[in-house]
C-alpha cells in the first residue's frame, strides 16, 4: 500500500515542462546541459515488424548516440509510436542522461504524455510506463516537431528495415545520418 501512495505522489507531482512548438524546418540544439532525443517509428507491414531511430544530440549539434531497431511484432501506427517513446526513454536513460527534451513528431502522443489528452486504450499502458519512467530523470521536456526536424530519427528507423534485431552508435556518427547530419551542419553554419 505504502509503494503505491509513493508512485501515485510522484506520478502527480513530477514536471514535465512543454516548450512551445516552433514553424522553423530545422532542427534546434538543446540549451547545454541538456541533450535532446529525437524519436521516430514506423510499421512494416510486408514483414510484420515495426522499428525505432532515436538520435541523441547535445548542445554542440553532435551525435552522442543512436539507436536503429526492429521490433518483430505487428503493432499499428500509434503503438509503435508509443512503443519508440518507451524505448527512447530506456535508452537515454542506459546511456546516462539527466535533463533530456524528448522530441517526437506525434501530437497526440506528447499530449497523452503531458496529460493534455486521453490516451487511447491502445496505447494507455505503454503511455503509463513511459510516465513512470520519464520520473527517473532530473529534468524532461516533451516536444513536438514536424517531420522535417525529426530527418535523422526518421533516417534511422527505415535503416532498421535492414537490421535483425537492433545497432546503436555511442559518440560515433551513424553512417545512415552522416550526410543528412552534414547538411544539417551546414545549414545550421549558414544562419
Amino acid at each position: 500500500m505504502a509503494v503505491k501512495l509513493i508512485k501515485e505522489h510522484r506520478l502527480s507531482n513530477h514536471r514535465i515542462t512543454v516548450p512551445n512548438v516552433t514553424t522553423n524546418t530545422n532542427w534546434d540544439p538543446p540549451q547545454s546541459p541538456w541533450y535532446k532525443v529525437n524519436i521516430d517509428g514506423v510499421v512494416f507491414s510486408s514483414l510484420q515488424a515495426t522499428s525505432v531511430g532515436v538520435v541523441v544530440r547535445d548542445h554542440a549539434r553532435q551525435v552522442v548516440a543512436a539507436m536503429s531497431k526492429k521490433l518483430w511484432v505487428g503493432l499499428g501506427p500509434l503503438e509503435v509510436e508509443a512503443k519508440a517513446i518507451e524505448e527512447a526513454i530506456d535508452f537515454a536513460w542506459d546511456i546516462g542522461l539527466q535533463d533530456v527534451v524528448f522530441e517526437c513528431d506525434s501530437k497526440v502522443l506528447r499530449g497523452a504524455l503531458t496529460r493534455a489528452n486521453t490516451p487511447s486504450v491502445a496505447i494507455v499502458n505503454v503511455i503509463s510506463s513511459c510516465l513512470l519512467r520519464l520520473q527517473n530523470f532530473k529534468s524532461v521536456k516533451l516536444s513536438h516537431v514536424r517531420r522535417q526536424r525529426n530527418k535523422l530519427a526518421h533516417i534511422l528507423v527505415q535503416y532498421a528495415k535492414s537490421l535483425e534485431n537492433f545497432v546503436t552508435w555511442i559518440e560515433d556518427n551513424p553512417i545512415p545520418i552522416q550526410s543528412a547530419l552534414a547538411q544539417d551542419i551546414m545549414t545550421f553554419a549558414s544562419y
